[in-house]
């Protein structure tokens, strides 16, 4: 391992983060044409990043007959202390923003009024990219409530962007609206029941 600055050789190309991470959140064995097709990236592509973190010492190499298995080298420093929490803390992001949005909800005065709250979207299908907005979509029980709702989603918005640098942007109905809306067979509606992340709340099945 590069003593000085081993950073700048460990993490210096996406393939060889995607294995870190990939091997960080498995903790088990896998050959290179396995790391190769979870990753994404070509066998080639992933032979010469194993190679290279290997001769860094981050990977441990075993020979199982003809074929090579790799695993992290728990022993080094910079994987125990370094590696590990880093991968750990930044599984822990997307976490952190439903904590926040849910405490929030819990704290307002309104809770009750609050039929569901769904994370969809791109972050929610993991295609989100740096400027990509946090999309939620609540479904709420009046039209009150609703009012209230987007005052309170002001003030997630504020906490949120502060923290990790995206918009929340909230989509808010009342119960009738999500309906009627779902009855038109519009876009978004069929966007949010194809695949979401329950925050809050009852399944947005439930409410329908």
């Amino acid at each position: 391992m590069k003593i000085t600055k081993p950073l700048n050789r460990i993490l210096d190309s996406e393939a060889k983060i995607e294995i870190l991470r990939f091997l960080c959140g498995t903790g088990a064995e896998w050959n290179g044409r396995q790391i190769a097709k979870e990753i994404g990236v070509t066998p080639a592509t992933a032979h010469k990043a194993l190679n290279s973190l290997n001769n860094e010492g981050m990977l441990i190499l075993r020979n199982m007959g003809k074929t090579h298995v790799y695993s992290l080298n728990t022993d080094n420093i910079m994987v125990k202390d370094m590696l590990k929490p880093l991968f750990f803390k930044e599984s822990e992001v997307l976490c952190g923003i439903l904590k926040t949005i849910k405490k929030h909800i819990r704290k307002s005065k309104i809770k009750d009024g609050i039929i569901s709250a769904v994370l969809f979207g791109s972050v929610n299908a993991k295609q989100d990219h740096s400027m990509s907005d946090i999309d939620v979509a609540v479904v709420v029980k009046t039209c009150k409530v609703k009012a209230k709702t987007e005052i309170s989603f002001e003030e997630i918005d504020r906490e949120i962007s502060s923290k990790f640098g995206n918009t929340v942007s909230a989509y808010i109905n009342t119960k009738a609206e999500f309906k009627s809306k779902k009855k038109a067979n519009m876009a978004v509606i069929k966007n949010i029941l194809k695949g979401y992340t329950l925050i809050y709340g009852k399944k947005i099945e439930g409410v329908i």
